[in-house]
């Protein structure tokens, strides 16, 4: 997981927020309830996001907008906001392998795109 969780595991906080990272992780979860669970949190948790967004944009509070927007981005794109945005696309272990060879490289998106 990406960040650590400092909850009790009979917490149900605990549970939403093992979820939160497993989906933005894409992580494989094999029990159907757990998959179910964490389909429609993401799907929730994106508009309770947005809402605090809205809010956030009321008040005028700059960062917590900006936090916000970079959690619903990356629970939209399921990629974490420091890994590299490639990551969004793979749909098999021939494209994780290319992606993590990027990765490894340390190639910036400028530098692949004054390629083409």
């Amino acid at each position: 997981l990406f960040f650590p969780i400092k909850e009790s595991i009979s917490n149900s906080s605990f549970k939403i927020n093992t979820i939160i990272q497993s989906f933005i992780g894409n992580l494989r979860i094999f029990n159907v309830s757990l998959l179910a669970d964490s389909i429609f949190i993401g799907k929730t948790s994106i508009r309770i996001i947005r809402a605090l967004m809205e809010l956030g944009l009321y008040k005028r509070w700059a960062s917590f907008t900006f936090s916000c927007f970079e959690l619903i981005k990356a629970i939209q794109t399921q990629t974490w906001p420091g890994q590299f945005p490639f990551r969004m696309f793979i749909r098999n272990s021939l494209d994780n392998k290319y992606v993590k060879f990027f990765e490894r490289k340390n190639f910036k998106l400028n530098f692949l795109k004054s390629l083409s």
